[in-house]
């Protein structure tokens, strides 16, 4: 019989949202109140699509590669804000059609990011 509890199996579910879905919560944030948005996308993975239920509702993230473009949909269900820091690997990024170059507060609703990954 083995465990479903048992940390190795935690440790992968946790990479597969916080990294892969890009959905991790905000320490200053209990209870996912804030949502930090990091994806770190896989190309060979794509498409992906991850939900998280908390207390304010579902949160739902997903991505999908076009060649060297990621497009990541978020929805935040009212109560959650996000927060995304573009990083190396977010080339060029826009959010819901306007370019960003700093850190982007998500309000509760639907939102499209759009960026590109760096060449390997």
């Amino acid at each position: 019989m083995n465990s479903y509890n048992h940390y190795a199996y935690g440790a992968v579910c946790q990479w597969l949202f916080e990294s892969v879905a890009g959905i991790s919560p905000s320490p200053s944030a209990p209870g996912f109140a804030e949502v930090i948005v990091d994806p770190v996308p896989i190309p060979s993975l794509s498409p992906v699509s991850a939900h998280h239920d908390i207390s304010q509702g579902r949160i739902e993230a997903g991505w999908q590669c076009d060649g060297n473009k990621v497009t990541y949909v978020l929805k935040l269900p009212e109560g959650c804000i996000g927060r995304f820091r573009p990083g190396k690997r977010h080339q060029n990024p826009s959010l819901n059609g306007e370019p960003i170059a700093e850190e982007a507060v998500l309000a509760p609703g639907t939102h499209r990011l759009v960026f590109s990954l760096p060449n390997s």
